[in-house]
């Protein structure tokens, strides 16, 4: 009887055994057809093949990553980011699922989030082609903000307010003057230039005019000038150093009241995907003059320097928290 029972369990095992192999053999030949298929532009075909080694080999890495491309090959993306959002749950930093969803976001529109995908392909130790395709999209992406963007734009804004307590000397607020009710009404004109685009430098020019007008509190009158200009270069897709100089004119009731020179640097890198950290210095001359309304209004006067770092971190496609 035992005979009969051992004979029994040797039979058993060469049955699993060969279910397995069937089932090995199946799944390559389903996964090779499907690679084949979307290597000849056969993109549904592809599809049922590698759904099919997915049948028999559910979790399969390579089966879903294949299967990814080849839903954006065939224009599915939604579905092209579903399988390969889960295949970077079962490998996590695979760097061929990452520039494959990185394509599909990109054709979604998802564009900083595709860039994040590439630029840490970029940054890793990826096969070459791999890091040159994913470079190709920093760069696509990066022309097409610079298109995007106007060579010139001008604005004007205009409106009211009331204010029911006008300050009457900042510079003292102390000094028992009483409150002052008035209307003041505002024009803004504001004209943003880009004279220059030459591969990786981009040099602006802004000036912004600023004018409030009060009914009885003429020497609130507000006019000033304000002008900038910056240079800005790429030295790779995700890191650049800005320079910025601007000047500050202003008049108050039709004295002068002050005129402020300024210089800042700015250092950003994206150090990891979507997050991108950056370094300020700025330096401020302040020239502050005296009136009959400000009285004390020189002793502002001075230099003021600014150094901080900064931390971006891209939410979605059209979200940001900087600290």
């Amino acid at each position: 009887m035992r005979k009969w029972k051992f004979a029994g369990s040797i039979m058993l095992v060469f049955l699993l055994s060969g279910v397995c192999h069937a089932s090995e053999k199946e799944y390559e030949i389903a996964i090779t057809k499907g690679i084949y298929r979307i290597e000849t532009g056969k993109y549904q075909e592809a599809i049922r093949n590698l759904r099919k080694a997915l049948e028999i080999k559910p979790g399969d890495k390579n089966a879903m990553i294949s299967l990814g491309m080849a839903y954006s090959r065939a224009g599915e993306y939604d579905n092209a980011k579903l399988v390969l959002q889960e295949a970077l749950k079962i490998d996590p930093g695979n760097k061929r699922a990452e520039y494959e969803l990185g394509v599909v976001l990109y054709k979604l529109g998802e564009v900083a989030h595709a860039e994040s995908y590439f630029t840490g392909i970029w940054k890793s130790d990826a096969d070459e082609p791999l890091k040159k395709a994913a470079t190709s999209y920093l760069e696509i992406a990066a022309s097409s903000r610079k298109a995007g963007k106007k060579p010139f734009s001008l604005g004007l804004l205009t409106g009211g307010q009331y204010d029911t307590n006008t300050i009457l000397e900042p510079s003292n607020p102390s000094t028992d003057r009483g409150k002052e009710k008035d209307w003041r009404a505002i024009v803004a004109l504001d004209a943003d230039w880009t004279f220059l685009k030459s591969g990786s430098l981009t040099c602006d020019t802004r000036y912004l005019f600023y004018q409030s007008f009060h009914i009885h509190n003429t020497g609130y009158n507000l006019h000033q000038h304000n002008l900038s200009l910056s240079g800005r270069y790429d030295f790779t897709p995700d890191l650049n150093l800005g320079l910025t100089y601007g000047l500050s004119y202003s008049l108050a009731g039709g004295d002068l009241y002050s005129s402020i020179n300024s210089i800042a640097l700015d250092a950003e890198d994206a150090f990891y995907k979507s997050s991108t950290t950056g370094l300020h210095y700025g330096h401020e001359f302040k020239k502050y003059f005296d009136s009959n309304t400000f009285l004390s209004n020189s002793i502002r006067s001075g230099d003021n320097d600014a150094i901080g770092i900064f931390h971006k971190v891209g939410l979605n496609d059209k979200v940001s928290l900087t600290v």
